[in-house]
């Protein structure tokens, strides 16, 4: 079943106890907090937890913390650790959601600059849809990316160890996200999922973040799903088209019998739907993903 991302509620306020109903009426599962969304309001979520056995199955951390999940591949030792120092009640948070995957958005290395300037990019990409062949400040920020992308993947991998230290039985996913400054390439993530450390390191798949990736010129979705689609753990649903994300499923681009193809049954699967789309967007959101058997 499909599950829907908390955003979607955006800032009308409301405790996650009364999301998780209004939910159910437009015809998901259930809620999840997928990376960006907000700190959720658990007024009342305990007992109405107790007397429902509803759950959430998966939480991004800066949900879960209020902090982006960058510090944990910090190159810096005492940043690593102060982040880590929150795990304790992201997991414990988790646990009382009735969560099983903590989602990892690890974002860009390198500080403020090159985050911004993978911002502009995907700004531009946006704006005119496609970006040239060769482009020079798309090559700029991939290559300041590669350039500690290593030593941030060790350190990262360190800060999975601790997390799974402390929860043996936590499956950790990390997000593929859009920018070409992005920490997590593909040949990164298939560097990290195939550490036998890192025990239940998965994949988060992210449809939108994959058609954008392939319009600067990175790589196709496909490649992701051919060579990882057994390790995904859940998937972000939303199309994109014209340099733009977060789409209605059927509304752009994405290839999405492909995407039924690979991804596993087991696979949590989360829509991600812009406040501004009313219910009935979603109900035809829910049948068209269900169109294509993913269900």
């Amino acid at each position: 079943m499909v599950y829907l991302a908390t955003s979607w509620f955006g800032s009308r306020p409301g405790p996650l106890a009364g999301r998780l109903p209004r939910a159910r009426e437009l015809g998901f599962e259930g809620v999840a907090l997928l990376p960006g969304d907000p700190e959720p309001d658990l007024e009342g979520w305990d007992r109405f937890r107790s007397a429902s056995g509803e759950r959430v199955p998966a939480a991004s951390w800066d949900a879960l913390t209020g902090a982006a999940a960058e510090d944990l591949s910090a190159l810096e030792a005492g940043r690593r650790e102060q982040a880590l120092a929150r795990a304790g009640s992201a997991l414990g948070l988790l646990h009382r959601l009735g969560g099983e995957v903590l989602i990892l958005a690890p974002g860009v290395p390198g500080g403020e600059s090159l985050a911004e300037r993978d911002a502009r990019l995907l700004a531009r990409l946006e704006e005119e849809g496609a970006l040239p062949p060769g482009d020079e400040a798309l090559e700029e920020v991939r290559g300041l990316a590669a350039r500690d992308r290593e030593r941030h993947l060790e350190a990262l991998a360190r800060s999975i160890v601790a997390l799974l230290r402390r929860e043996p039985g936590l499956t950790v996913a990390l997000a593929l996200e859009p920018g070409a400054g992005a920490l997590l390439d593909l040949a990164a993530a298939e560097l990290l999922l195939g550490d036998s450390s890192l025990g239940r390191a998965a994949l988060w798949y992210d449809t939108g973040a994959a058609g954008l990736r392939a319009a600067l010129g990175l790589e196709d979705p496909g490649a992701w799903l051919d060579r990882l689609g057994g390790r995904i753990a859940g998937a972000t649903l939303h199309d994109h088209a014209g340099g733009r994300d977060g789409l209605p499923p059927g509304a752009g681009e994405t290839d999405w019998p492909l995407v039924a193809e690979y991804l596993p049954r087991r696979a949590w699967r989360v829509l991600l739907a812009s406040p501004s789309y009313p219910g009935a967007a979603l109900a035809e959101a829910v049948s068209a993903l269900a169109g294509h058997g993913l269900r």
